[in-house]
């Protein structure tokens, strides 16, 4: 799940967030046998900052800031995911100080048997709603960055993050991007409300970049969300993306259409 589970990172609405994923998760299991493994990542709406102190940040943004600024503003922001670590412990996917948590998933059984490495990415610092713009001040601190950019030792590596690299300062959007491109294979982001897929070249490495949707659940309109499904049969894997919407009648969700 890419981000954005919570509207203002509070602790009452992760109740809310925790019942709806208990319906996701039924769904997408349906006719699968194997263990569920559910992983998630913050986005900007995971990150609980009062007024009065988004307006601090954003004054401080203003003009060009200078680095020792967005590393102070990422450390302070990281603390006021409290509530959000909290409900993303239970799944194992809790940023505990680090911007970069590694996860190993296998799935399959004797020569179907596949092992997927996942880096979850903390993309979040240095968000800021009441800035004109936060885009190129974002930050991740280079140790995080070479958690990514290491070997591959598994079948296939998916990076999982809510914003995309061009978020980012330099010159740390450049090592991300660079990092992604070389040792991840898909790269899956939100942010941008957008479902579809592309292929990013440079050179001889590659990546599929996959804006996976949202979930839509506005008062008195159709619950909808997206899910991205990997066929592993055959090299190279192919991805698809589904649109699930919530039947009223049937009290399920049901796949409303493919791409």
């Amino acid at each position: 799940f890419t981000g954005d589970a919570a509207f203002s990172g509070r602790a009452e609405e992760y109740e809310r967030v925790e019942s709806l994923f208990a319906r996701m998760e039924e769904v997408l299991s349906e006719g699968y046998d194997g263990e569920m493994v559910t992983l998630v990542v913050p986005g900007n709406h995971d990150l609980n900052t009062p007024d009065e102190i988004a307006d601090d940040e954003a004054a401080r943004l203003q003009g060009k800031p200078g680095w020792d600024v967005l590393q102070q503003i990422a450390v302070d922001q990281q603390a006021r995911m409290k509530d959000y670590n909290a409900w993303a412990l239970k799944r194992d996917c809790a940023f505990d100080g680090a911007q970069v948590v590694s996860r190993e998933v296998r799935i399959g059984d004797g020569d179907n048997r596949k092992s997927f490495r996942v880096s979850l990415i903390n993309t979040v610092p240095v968000s800021n709603r009441r800035a004109t713009t936060d885009k190129q001040f974002h930050y991740i601190d280079e140790s995080s960055i070479g958690q990514i950019a290491c070997e591959k030792d598994c079948d296939l590596h998916i990076a999982l993050g809510h914003h995309s690299p061009e978020w980012f300062a330099d010159p740390v959007m450049r090592q991300l991007s660079e990092a992604l491109r070389s040792y991840a294979d898909i790269l899956l982001l939100g942010h941008e409300h957008v479902a579809g897929s592309y292929e990013r070249i440079d050179g001889d490495k590659s990546i599929l970049v996959l804006p996976g949707g949202q979930c839509d659940f506005a008062p008195g309109g159709p619950f909808t969300f997206s899910s991205i499904c990997l066929d592993m049969d055959e090299y190279p894997y192919e991805a698809a993306i589904s649109i699930h919407e919530w039947k009223v009648q049937s009290q399920r969700f049901c796949e409303k259409e493919r791409h």
